[in-house]
């Protein structure tokens, strides 16, 4: 593990001095003066300003404080971690620190003293050099994770806390996921009464539809989307650029009988909160696909969009969990809801808190 300083004075590598060994001829000396006397008209030929202060080194603490880090829903165990330490007051950049494969739940925290904001962020996607562009906290907010580049085992996770950096305190952060968690627990078809009543539905496909792609690290409250993928239906292009296809479809191949299967599908996806659908805020939807007699059919529900709902739409790291009854054939387009009378739904809304094989102790 290193640690990386905006400023190398944070750091005590200091410059170099350059000496020259002055010549005793006179020319020399005339030379060397008319060298400095041109450097010294810079200023005053291309600024009117003042030069800034260099600014002065940080007193690097011996005893810095503790970061103890850990995920709500998931295990850090391998994962890469990346640390950012900024000054609370001017949000600058104070240090950085970067572990490949994290494997502990402890980070002493290297920087300069005083009042520090902390973020974390693991699997972040991004390699060691490509952080250099994070120069301050209003920097960072601009950085997006990928929904595309996510694995399912090391999903991306932020988190942030504060500090009083030199005064040998801790700081706890509780990490989650960018992504929520859409789960189709159980599901059957039920047609009683309709003359297909004692069909099946077979070559079954669970998918996600109008998918945010783009998430900032530092994203909280409603979300818009950025990017959609899988845009009115599954998109085969989009589903080849996904490092972890299987967290947006995944198959039930002994299809879908009266008989209530518990499937456990877990699917994943950003978050989608935009208020009105429209061309470039889609809401995402839960897909059920398959055959009947042969003929496909589609079963799509929005997610989260029932009346009176708290929050409308996918927060980060929620679960939304879904027990489907099938009561007729569906609709011929994958972007079009079916009725209520077509799928009769049971759902639960809830944090994606932390699993118990996952709890950390300090």
């Amino acid at each position: 593990m290193k640690t990386y300083w905006p400023n190398r004075w944070r750091e005590g590598a200091f410059p170099k001095v350059i000496s020259y060994k002055l010549s005793s001829s006179i020319f020399d000396h005339y030379l060397i003066l008319s060298q400095f006397s041109i450097l010294a008209l810079f200023p005053l030929l291309f600024s009117c300003q003042s030069m800034p202060e260099i600014e002065k080194p940080h007193a690097i603490s011996s005893n810095g404080p503790i970061v103890k880090v850990a995920g709500m829903n998931r295990n850090l165990a391998g994962s890469s971690l990346d640390i950012f330490t900024f000054d609370s007051s001017a949000g600058f950049l104070d240090s950085y620190q970067r572990y490949d494969s994290f494997n502990g739940t402890e980070v002493h925290l290297r920087s300069g003293s005083g009042e520090k904001s902390i973020f974390a962020c693991s699997d972040g996607q991004r390699m060691r050099q490509e952080w250099n562009i994070v120069s301050s906290r209003e920097a960072l907010e601009g950085i997006h994770a990928d929904l595309r580049k996510e694995r399912r085992n090391h999903l991306c996770m932020t988190g942030s806390g504060s500090v009083d950096a030199g005064s040998g305190t801790t700081c706890e952060i509780r990490m989650k996921t960018l992504a929520s968690e859409v789960i189709l627990r159980s599901v059957s078809c039920d047609f009683s009464g309709r003359a297909y009543h004692d069909r099946r539905i077979s070559d079954v496909k669970v998918f996600l539809t109008n998918v945010n792609s783009q998430c900032s690290l530092m994203a909280e409250g409603e979300v818009m989307p950025v990017e959609i993928i899988n845009a009115g239906g599954l998109d085969e292009e989009d589903m080849e650029e996904m490092h972890d296809p299987g967290i947006l479809m995944q198959e039930i191949t002994e299809g879908i009988t009266e008989d209530i299967s518990q499937v456990d599908i877990s699917l994943l996806c950003y978050p989608n909160a935009s208020r009105k659908e429209g061309p470039g805020t889609p809401f995402t939807r839960l897909v059920i696909e398959g055959k009947i007699d042969g003929e496909t059919f589609w079963w799509p529900i929005d997610i989260n969009r029932e009346e009176g709902m708290d929050e409308q739409g996918i927060y980060r790291c929620r679960q939304y969990i879904y027990d489907l009854t099938i009561t007729r054939k569906g609709s011929s387009d994958p972007d079009e809801v079916v009725d209520t009378d077509a799928i009769r739904l049971q759902s639960i809304i809830k944090p994606w808190e932390e699993k118990e094989e996952y709890r950390v102790s300090f």
